[in-house]
């Protein structure tokens, strides 16, 4: 889109604006008045930044590993200190707003002041671009080019238990439990029925009143605004209607709203803290995790030993740690969890590990630091350690945290320790749980080095789908856990029908599916069940997934179901094409970030992404991968920004503006 492209021209990926609402290049096409304003009326500073673009042929040549530590290096010329850089950044604003509209120019300066100085930051840190292991990572994790930076991991691992691992891979078929988790409630405070759901300022989308064509009801807004409060009650009624007897709830993290140019540490705690006592009301045995919209800036979790006055993210691990108490995870005592916890169930012989993922986001810009920290603040060192602690009792583990650590947004290092890690510990971990995708998703983990089969299928993620309708209808999962192997048995999957008229009214939330009903064939039992339990207690196993995405590969009516499910229930789905099978099936096999088909693999070019993303319109290529196309948590919006600086039709627009300056 012209507009994403030209908001951030200078930043290349600092700003994370609201691009859905911005139409693309192709279809605003606009001649320039020359009575108005010019560039040649912005600071100098952002004139020089264009200038910079319009002559770089390295820049002008396309996307390569070079282009991209050339723009570095232009960009790392204004960091010299903040203001100077977002100066830059919001000259450039000011100047396109002529061109962009009085909304959009100050949402991009909004988001440079956001995020600029980060970005600066982290800038001033590269001595030396086409030496940094920093720069490259930076390239690569954004423009998937340069080569892949894998710093070693100096973990090593005991010898397993082998009397524990197999007395605990036994089902007795004695019992089961239920299960409850949501996630990404993304939860917009200032949501009013009766305001508008289309706009142009996404700012002001279900906030403000507009032209009374779209008014938005009581309980939300298909995929252009966040979830309102009454959302959330609504989807907490329904969990305790439908899993009144579940013993315990799993919330994977994400509270605060998406609009992530202009949050605030307080307007974060207000939410997280609300957010905590609502739950606590109607769940007060969950285990919860930190999403990287709890920080302020959005996606910003820097290590312990860079925090300083000015970066500090310890209000938020304070926040954390008492919003906790009271919960399961709030019996343990700590000073800070920092997004971390073990918590025991004894009578279960169960262990809870929740990690913070948002270690390893690619959009954690404090990641990309001289050297590159292999394992940030010790927590893959800590999760080894736990699970062999729990393999030494004979106990299970679950892991729970926001992003799946296959998931295209994990940077591949860390996802590749954490995969040695399962790998090693596969006896003890029986599942781990997350969200952010804002997809209904799974993920398989293999044994590391090894070809992706039944046999070397070890570990199965479940990825919950979003509270918000950001890319379907709101949705929660159910599951049946066996008591003794505490391993899934099944997973049914509950939604609201927003396209139905009552759904404003009183909203009617009904099974989905579930697993064993709509993938019966690879789920039924084999020779080690008896007939009493073997309909109830074929674990959902990370083998039996495996043979599923077999069966896919054959038949395009159960690959089908399977894609329509991820968007949970609602109907805007493209059909998805061979090319797109092929690359799901991929990411459902992606337990490690390196397999899952969408890295960053060197040299790839990228297409045009969100051609069209206005009111209404369907934004999944039926050639793509669902994480490929559907990124609620920023990184499309980075992407594009950067990417950007490298498309034929922004660099001739370029010209065609620089050319008023005379």
């Amino acid at each position: 889109m012209l507009l994403n492209r030209m908001l951030l021209l200078s930043l290349g990926f600092t700003l994370t604006t609201a691009s859905r609402s911005m139409p693309h290049a192709r279809n605003r096409e606009k001649q320039v008045d020359p009575a108005k304003p010019r560039l040649s009326d912005a600071p100098g500073l952002a004139m020089q930044g264009l200038s910079l673009f319009k002559n770089n042929k390295f820049i002008n040549e396309g996307i390569s590993c070079i282009s991209c530590k050339e723009l570095l290096k232009i960009l790392k010329k204004f960091s010299a200190s903040d203001h100077q850089f977002v100066a830059a950044g919001q000259g450039v604003c000011r100047a396109l707003g002529p061109f962009i509209g009085i909304a959009s120019e100050e949402i991009c300066r909004q988001g440079v002041a956001e995020h600029g100085p980060l970005l600066a930051e982290v800038l001033r840190g590269i001595k030396d671009v086409d030496a940094s292991d920093a720069a490259t990572m930076l390239c690569n994790n954004f423009l998937q080019v340069c080569e892949v930076v894998s710093p070693k991991s100096n973990l090593v691992f005991p010898e397993p238990d082998e009397s524990g691992a197999k007395a605990m891979s036994m089902i007795s078929g004695r019992g089961s439990y239920k299960v409850t988790h949501f996630s990404d409630l993304h939860i917009d405070p200032l949501y009013r029925t009766g305001t508008s759901g289309e706009c142009d300022n996404p700012v002001l989308c279900c906030r403000t009143k507009g032209d009374g064509k779209h008014p938005v009801g009581p309980f939300g807004y298909l995929k252009r605004c966040d979830a309102p409060l009454s959302l959330e009650e609504s989807m907490y009624d329904a969990i305790q209607k439908v899993a009144h007897d579940a013993e315990i709830t799993i919330f994977t993290g994400d509270i605060v709203e998406r609009q992530v140019w202009h949050t605030t540490p307080k307007s974060n705690m207000e939410s997280i803290k609300a957010a905590y006592e609502r739950m606590k009301e109607r769940f007060p045995q969950f285990c919860p995790a930190v999403g990287n919209h709890e920080s302020s800036p959005a996606n910003w979790f820097p290590k312990r030993e860079m925090l300083t006055k000015k970066y500090n993210i310890e209000w938020l691990y304070s926040l954390l740690t008492k919003a906790w108490k009271g919960t399961q995870v709030g019996q343990i005592q700590a000073k800070h969890h920092r997004g971390r916890y073990v918590y025991r169930l004894q009578e279960k012989r169960l262990r809870i590990i929740g990690i913070n993922t948002n270690l390893y986001y690619f959009l954690n810009l404090w990641l990309y630091r001289d050297p590159i920290d292999p394992d940030p603040e010790g927590q893959l060192r800590w999760l080894a350690q736990q699970l062999q602690e729990a393999e030494r009792a004979g106990d299970r583990v679950w892991i729970v945290g926001h992003m799946p650590m296959g998931d295209v947004d994990a940077v591949r290092h860390s996802s590749g320790t954490f995969g040695d890690i399962v790998t090693r510990y596969n006896g003890t971990v029986s599942a781990m749980f997350f969200g952010h995708s804002h997809l209904d998703q799974y993920q398989i983990t293999y044994a590391a080095g090894r070809e992706r089969t039944p046999d070397t299928a070890l570990a199965v993620s479940f990825v919950a789908p979003s509270l918000t309708p950001s890319n379907g209808f709101p949705a929660f999962r159910v599951y049946t856990v066996d008591e003794d192997s505490q391993a899934v048995l099944d997973a049914t999957t509950y939604f609201a029908n927003m396209s139905e008229a009552s759904f404003q009214t009183a909203p009617t939330w009904r099974s989905l599916y579930d697993l064993k009903s709509a993938y019966g064939a690879s789920f039924k039992p084999d020779g080690s069940f008896d007939n009493a339990t073997a309909a109830i207690y074929v674990p959902t196993s990370a083998a039996r997934w495996h043979r599923l995405t077999e069966e896919w590969e054959m038949d395009r009516d159960l690959f089908d179901r399977y894609w329509r499910n991820m968007y949970t229930g609602s109907g805007d789905v493209k059909k998805c094409d061979d090319e797109c099978r092929r690359k799901e099936i991929c990411m459902v096999r992606g337990g490690r970030a390196e397999d899952n088909c969408a890295g960053k693999a060197p040299g790839v070019k990228l297409g045009r992404r969100h051609d069209n993303q206005g009111a209404g319109e369907d934004r999944r290529s039926s050639s793509s991968s669902a994480r490929e196309q559907d990124n609620h948590c920023g990184s499309s919006v980075l992407l594009d920004g950067l990417r950007a600086l490298f498309d034929p039709d922004l660099q001739a627009k370029i010209r065609e503006v620089a050319l008023l300056r005379g």
